[in-house]
Protein backbone atom coordinates (compact mmCIF):
# COMPACT_ATOMS: atom_id res chain seq x y z
CA UNK A 1 0.00 0.00 0.00
CA UNK A 2 1.33 3.44 -0.85
CA UNK A 3 2.09 5.77 2.01
CA UNK A 4 -1.05 7.77 1.46
CA UNK A 5 -3.13 7.18 4.56
CA UNK A 6 -4.59 10.19 6.29
CA UNK A 7 -3.01 11.99 9.21
CA UNK A 8 -4.14 15.14 10.97
CA UNK A 9 -2.66 18.60 10.48
CA UNK A 10 -1.49 21.22 12.96
CA UNK A 11 -2.17 24.93 13.20
CA UNK A 12 -0.30 26.98 15.78
CA UNK A 13 -1.37 30.44 16.90
CA UNK A 14 0.87 33.43 17.52
CA UNK A 15 0.62 36.16 20.12
CA UNK A 16 1.79 39.66 20.89
CA UNK A 17 5.35 40.30 22.10
CA UNK A 18 5.71 41.12 25.83
CA UNK A 19 7.16 44.53 26.63
CA UNK A 20 10.16 43.13 28.56
CA UNK A 21 12.01 42.03 25.45
CA UNK A 22 10.47 44.49 23.02
CA UNK A 23 13.29 47.03 22.97
CA UNK A 24 16.08 44.52 22.41
CA UNK A 25 14.07 42.61 19.84
CA UNK A 26 13.17 45.75 17.89
CA UNK A 27 16.77 46.94 17.94
CA UNK A 28 18.00 43.54 16.80
CA UNK A 29 15.45 43.35 14.00
CA UNK A 30 16.45 46.83 12.84
CA UNK A 31 20.09 45.75 12.75
CA UNK A 32 19.13 42.67 10.74
CA UNK A 33 17.18 44.76 8.27
CA UNK A 34 20.20 47.03 7.91
CA UNK A 35 22.36 43.91 7.39
CA UNK A 36 24.66 45.07 10.19
CA UNK A 37 25.92 41.77 11.59
CA UNK A 38 28.29 43.38 14.09
CA UNK A 39 25.56 45.58 15.55
CA UNK A 40 23.23 42.58 15.72
CA UNK A 41 25.74 40.62 17.78
CA UNK A 42 26.37 43.64 20.03
CA UNK A 43 22.66 43.95 20.74
CA UNK A 44 22.42 40.25 21.54
CA UNK A 45 25.35 40.57 23.96
CA UNK A 46 23.68 43.53 25.66
CA UNK A 47 20.39 41.66 25.79
CA UNK A 48 21.91 38.63 27.51
CA UNK A 49 23.80 40.80 30.00
CA UNK A 50 20.69 42.81 30.89
CA UNK A 51 18.13 39.98 30.86
CA UNK A 52 19.93 36.62 31.22
CA UNK A 53 16.69 34.86 32.17
CA UNK A 54 14.70 36.11 29.18
CA UNK A 55 13.83 33.12 26.97
CA UNK A 56 13.29 35.47 24.02
CA UNK A 57 17.02 36.20 23.98
CA UNK A 58 17.84 32.51 23.58
CA UNK A 59 15.20 32.04 20.86
CA UNK A 60 16.54 35.03 18.93
CA UNK A 61 20.15 33.92 19.36
CA UNK A 62 19.22 30.40 18.22
CA UNK A 63 17.57 31.79 15.11
CA UNK A 64 20.71 33.82 14.41
CA UNK A 65 22.96 30.78 14.83
CA UNK A 66 20.75 28.78 12.50
CA UNK A 67 20.23 31.45 9.84
CA UNK A 68 23.46 33.37 9.57
CA UNK A 69 25.39 30.79 7.52
CA UNK A 70 22.59 30.11 5.08
CA UNK A 71 24.01 32.20 2.28
CA UNK A 72 23.01 32.38 -1.35
CA UNK A 73 24.05 29.35 -3.40
CA UNK A 74 24.35 29.59 -7.18
CA UNK A 75 24.25 26.27 -9.01
CA UNK A 76 24.13 24.90 -12.55
CA UNK A 77 21.50 22.39 -11.42
CA UNK A 78 17.82 22.94 -12.34
CA UNK A 79 15.80 24.94 -9.83
CA UNK A 80 14.12 22.87 -7.14
CA UNK A 81 11.14 23.86 -5.02
CA UNK A 82 11.79 27.21 -3.32
CA UNK A 83 14.68 28.11 -5.66
CA UNK A 84 14.88 30.65 -8.48
CA UNK A 85 15.65 29.51 -12.01
CA UNK A 86 18.48 31.22 -13.88
CA UNK A 87 17.92 31.61 -17.62
CA UNK A 88 20.18 32.58 -20.48
CA UNK A 89 19.10 36.04 -21.64
CA UNK A 90 19.81 35.17 -25.27
CA UNK A 91 18.22 31.76 -25.52
CA UNK A 92 15.74 31.89 -22.64
CA UNK A 93 16.81 28.42 -21.59
CA UNK A 94 17.32 27.47 -17.96
CA UNK A 95 21.02 27.31 -17.12
CA UNK A 96 20.98 26.98 -13.34
CA UNK A 97 19.39 28.04 -10.09
CA UNK A 98 19.76 30.32 -7.09
CA UNK A 99 18.84 29.05 -3.66
CA UNK A 100 19.70 29.24 0.01
CA UNK A 101 22.52 27.20 1.47
CA UNK A 102 21.86 24.70 4.21
CA UNK A 103 23.29 25.15 7.72
CA UNK A 104 25.94 22.69 8.81
CA UNK A 105 26.03 20.43 11.86
CA UNK A 106 27.70 23.09 14.01
CA UNK A 107 24.87 25.54 13.29
CA UNK A 108 22.26 23.00 14.37
CA UNK A 109 24.24 22.12 17.49
CA UNK A 110 24.62 25.75 18.56
CA UNK A 111 20.99 26.62 17.85
CA UNK A 112 19.70 23.61 19.79
CA UNK A 113 22.04 24.38 22.69
CA UNK A 114 20.67 27.93 22.87
CA UNK A 115 17.09 26.68 22.84
CA UNK A 116 17.90 24.25 25.64
CA UNK A 117 19.26 27.15 27.68
CA UNK A 118 16.08 29.08 26.98
CA UNK A 119 14.00 26.12 28.06
CA UNK A 120 15.94 25.95 31.33
CA UNK A 121 14.81 29.53 31.98
CA UNK A 122 11.21 28.93 30.93
CA UNK A 123 10.32 25.20 30.99
CA UNK A 124 6.67 26.06 30.43
CA UNK A 125 7.39 27.31 26.89
CA UNK A 126 5.92 24.72 24.54
CA UNK A 127 7.08 26.72 21.51
CA UNK A 128 10.70 26.13 22.54
CA UNK A 129 10.15 22.38 22.73
CA UNK A 130 8.63 22.50 19.25
CA UNK A 131 11.50 24.64 17.98
CA UNK A 132 14.01 22.09 19.25
CA UNK A 133 12.02 19.28 17.66
CA UNK A 134 12.01 21.13 14.35
CA UNK A 135 15.79 21.51 14.44
CA UNK A 136 16.16 17.84 15.38
CA UNK A 137 14.03 16.94 12.40
CA UNK A 138 15.88 19.18 9.96
CA UNK A 139 19.26 17.90 11.13
CA UNK A 140 18.08 14.30 10.77
CA UNK A 141 18.46 13.53 14.47
CA UNK A 142 15.24 11.59 14.83
CA UNK A 143 16.24 10.05 18.16
CA UNK A 144 16.50 13.51 19.71
CA UNK A 145 13.25 14.44 17.99
CA UNK A 146 11.42 11.67 19.81
CA UNK A 147 13.16 12.47 23.12
CA UNK A 148 12.37 16.19 22.95
CA UNK A 149 8.72 15.62 22.13
CA UNK A 150 8.50 13.05 24.92
CA UNK A 151 9.95 15.62 27.33
CA UNK A 152 7.38 18.15 26.12
CA UNK A 153 4.50 15.73 26.71
CA UNK A 154 5.83 14.76 30.15
CA UNK A 155 6.18 18.38 31.25
CA UNK A 156 2.72 19.26 29.97
CA UNK A 157 1.21 16.31 31.84
CA UNK A 158 2.97 17.26 35.08
CA UNK A 159 2.20 21.01 34.70
CA UNK A 160 -1.12 21.30 32.85
CA UNK A 161 -1.65 24.86 34.06
CA UNK A 162 0.48 27.77 32.95
CA UNK A 163 1.79 26.35 29.69
CA UNK A 164 2.96 29.03 27.29
CA UNK A 165 3.42 29.35 23.56
CA UNK A 166 4.91 31.95 21.25
CA UNK A 167 6.13 35.10 23.01
CA UNK A 168 5.07 33.70 26.37
CA UNK A 169 1.35 33.91 25.67
CA UNK A 170 -0.91 31.24 27.20
CA UNK A 171 -0.68 28.08 25.13
CA UNK A 172 -3.81 27.77 22.96
CA UNK A 173 -6.61 25.48 24.05
CA UNK A 174 -7.64 22.71 23.95
CA UNK A 175 -4.08 22.06 25.11
CA UNK A 176 -3.99 18.27 24.90
CA UNK A 177 -5.58 18.30 21.47
CA UNK A 178 -2.99 20.71 20.12
CA UNK A 179 -0.06 18.88 21.71
CA UNK A 180 -1.29 15.57 20.32
CA UNK A 181 -1.61 17.16 16.89
CA UNK A 182 1.92 18.54 17.15
CA UNK A 183 3.32 15.06 17.80
CA UNK A 184 1.10 13.75 14.99
CA UNK A 185 2.60 16.25 12.56
CA UNK A 186 6.18 15.27 13.37
CA UNK A 187 5.20 11.60 13.13
CA UNK A 188 3.69 12.22 9.70
CA UNK A 189 6.89 13.78 8.39
CA UNK A 190 8.98 10.95 9.84
CA UNK A 191 6.69 8.49 8.05
CA UNK A 192 7.12 10.33 4.76
CA UNK A 193 10.89 9.79 4.89
CA UNK A 194 10.28 6.13 3.98
CA UNK A 195 13.49 5.08 5.72
CA UNK A 196 14.13 2.60 8.56
CA UNK A 197 15.02 5.47 10.90
CA UNK A 198 11.93 7.39 9.85
CA UNK A 199 9.74 4.34 10.42
CA UNK A 200 11.21 3.83 13.89
CA UNK A 201 10.57 7.45 14.81
CA UNK A 202 7.06 7.19 13.39
CA UNK A 203 6.29 4.15 15.53
CA UNK A 204 7.79 5.73 18.66
CA UNK A 205 5.89 8.98 18.15
CA UNK A 206 2.66 7.06 17.55
CA UNK A 207 3.22 5.25 20.85
CA UNK A 208 4.05 8.53 22.57
CA UNK A 209 0.80 10.06 21.33
CA UNK A 210 -1.18 7.11 22.70
CA UNK A 211 0.68 7.08 26.01
CA UNK A 212 0.45 10.83 26.58
CA UNK A 213 -3.07 11.34 25.25
CA UNK A 214 -4.96 8.01 25.49
CA UNK A 215 -8.33 9.75 25.31
CA UNK A 216 -7.59 11.23 21.88
CA UNK A 217 -7.72 9.44 18.53
CA UNK A 218 -4.49 10.59 16.91
CA UNK A 219 -2.02 8.06 18.27
CA UNK A 220 -4.31 5.12 17.56
CA UNK A 221 -4.73 6.28 13.97
CA UNK A 222 -0.94 6.51 13.64
CA UNK A 223 -0.50 2.99 15.01
CA UNK A 224 -3.15 1.74 12.63
CA UNK A 225 -1.17 3.23 9.76
CA UNK A 226 2.08 1.76 11.08
CA UNK A 227 0.63 -1.76 11.24
CA UNK A 228 -0.83 -1.32 7.77
CA UNK A 229 2.22 -0.05 5.91
CA UNK A 230 5.40 -0.81 7.88
CA UNK A 231 5.09 -3.75 10.29
CA UNK A 232 2.15 -5.24 8.46
CA UNK A 233 -0.26 -6.74 10.94
CA UNK A 234 -3.92 -6.42 9.86
CA UNK A 235 -5.24 -7.43 13.27
CA UNK A 236 -3.30 -4.73 15.12
CA UNK A 237 -4.13 -2.22 12.42
CA UNK A 238 -7.85 -2.85 12.80
CA UNK A 239 -7.63 -2.83 16.59
CA UNK A 240 -6.02 0.58 16.62
CA UNK A 241 -8.32 2.05 14.01
CA UNK A 242 -11.21 0.62 16.05
CA UNK A 243 -9.96 2.42 19.17
CA UNK A 244 -9.65 5.62 17.22
CA UNK A 245 -13.21 5.32 15.91
CA UNK A 246 -14.54 4.53 19.38
CA UNK A 247 -13.27 7.97 20.38
CA UNK A 248 -14.18 9.79 17.17
CA UNK A 249 -16.81 7.84 15.22
CA UNK A 250 -17.36 10.67 12.73
CA UNK A 251 -13.71 11.08 11.72
CA UNK A 252 -13.61 10.53 7.97
CA UNK A 253 -9.82 10.29 7.95
CA UNK A 254 -9.95 7.17 10.07
CA UNK A 255 -12.81 5.62 8.09
CA UNK A 256 -10.75 6.07 4.92
CA UNK A 257 -7.87 4.22 6.55
CA UNK A 258 -10.16 1.41 7.70
CA UNK A 259 -11.46 1.06 4.16
CA UNK A 260 -7.96 0.95 2.70
CA UNK A 261 -6.91 -1.78 5.15
CA UNK A 262 -10.04 -3.82 4.44
CA UNK A 263 -9.50 -3.42 0.70
CA UNK A 264 -5.88 -4.48 1.01
CA UNK A 265 -6.97 -7.63 2.83
CA UNK A 266 -9.46 -8.50 0.10
CA UNK A 267 -12.44 -7.71 2.36
CA UNK A 268 -14.35 -5.87 -0.35
CA UNK A 269 -17.71 -5.76 1.43
CA UNK A 270 -16.23 -4.32 4.62
CA UNK A 271 -14.06 -1.89 2.65
CA UNK A 272 -17.07 -0.65 0.69
CA UNK A 273 -19.00 -0.13 3.92
CA UNK A 274 -16.16 1.99 5.34
CA UNK A 275 -15.88 4.11 2.20
CA UNK A 276 -19.65 4.52 2.05
CA UNK A 277 -19.57 5.74 5.65
CA UNK A 278 -17.22 8.53 4.56
CA UNK A 279 -19.64 9.55 1.81
CA UNK A 280 -22.54 9.55 4.25
CA UNK A 281 -20.67 11.60 6.84
CA UNK A 282 -19.80 14.14 4.14
CA UNK A 283 -17.67 16.20 6.53
CA UNK A 284 -14.39 16.20 4.60
CA UNK A 285 -14.50 16.96 0.88
CA UNK A 286 -11.09 15.43 0.17
CA UNK A 287 -11.98 12.21 1.97
CA UNK A 288 -15.35 12.02 0.23
CA UNK A 289 -13.64 12.26 -3.15
CA UNK A 290 -11.12 9.59 -2.20
CA UNK A 291 -13.89 7.33 -0.86
CA UNK A 292 -15.83 7.63 -4.12
CA UNK A 293 -12.72 6.74 -6.11
CA UNK A 294 -12.09 3.70 -3.91
CA UNK A 295 -15.72 2.59 -4.19
CA UNK A 296 -15.41 2.75 -7.97
CA UNK A 297 -12.37 0.43 -7.82
CA UNK A 298 -14.34 -2.11 -5.80
CA UNK A 299 -17.19 -2.38 -8.28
Amino acid sequence: MARGLCLASLLLASAATPAAAENFRERYQAAQEAKDENLGQTILDEWKAAQPDDPEYYITAANRAFDRHQGVVISTKPAAAGEFAVTDQKTGKAVGSIGQGAPDAADFKKAISLLKQGLSKAPQRIDIYLGMATLDEESGDLKSLVNDLAAMAAYAKAHPDGLQGKDGAPYPTPTNERLALAINLFANRSFQRSTPAGDRAFHELAGLDVQAFPDLRYGYNLLGIYYTTVDKNPRLAQENFGRALAIAPADSLIWINVGLVRSRNGEKKEAAAAFQKVVELNNNAECVQQAKEELAKLR
